[in-house]
């Protein structure tokens, strides 16, 4: 028979050493969290592509009407653009009806057409988010959307239309 030898063992000195491995790792989620934090206040931090401002874009150079994104779905809803890549497009609906709203929020999937700069690109798109906020006493529908599906030459206008976002900002 074999005898087994417990060693000699400071419980005491095990213990303080698991509560500072415990407040160690308390301490780092906290600053985990702190970080979290700080990146969702940025805007849509997780997208694949940089998006460029149409707003900004439009106060150097053309008129805002030149960008105007339509939603069709039942019908078509009108939508102004707030920022564009090659993947996706942000939105707004100022003084949104509660049908549009409906119709938005109920949807996954949506034909779109942008006009902008005397072209017009036809995309499928899915919606990645969609939120209703109030803005000086009216509704506004806030979205974006991820395109699906593009072709080739309007993929090619949609290129050239960032491209020229890009040099002028």
């Amino acid at each position: 028979m074999k005898n087994y030898v417990i060693k000699d063992i400071d419980y005491a000195d095990l213990i303080n050493q698991e509560k500072m491995k415990l407040s160690q790792f308390k301490n780092q989620c906290k600053l985990e969290k702190r970080y979290r934090i700080k990146r969702k206040e940025k805007v849509m931090d997780k997208r694949r592509e940089i998006r460029y401002s149409i707003i900004e874009y439009l106060d150097n150079t053309i008129s805002k009407e030149d960008c105007i994104l339509e939603i069709e779905v039942n019908g078509k809803i009108i939508a102004k653009s707030i920022d564009i890549s090659m993947s996706g497009i942000g939105f707004e609906i100022i003084d949104v009806e509660q049908e549009q709203i409906e119709t938005i929020q109920n949807n996954d999937n949506f034909f779109i057409k942008i006009y902008f700069a005397k072209e017009v690109v036809i995309i499928d798109a899915k919606k990645v988010w969609s939120a209703v906020m109030k803005e000086n006493d009216k509704d506004v529908l806030k979205g974006g959307l991820s395109f699906s599906v593009i072709s080739t030459e309007d993929r090619l206008k949609l290129l050239k239309y960032i491209e020229d976002i890009r040099e002028k900002l």
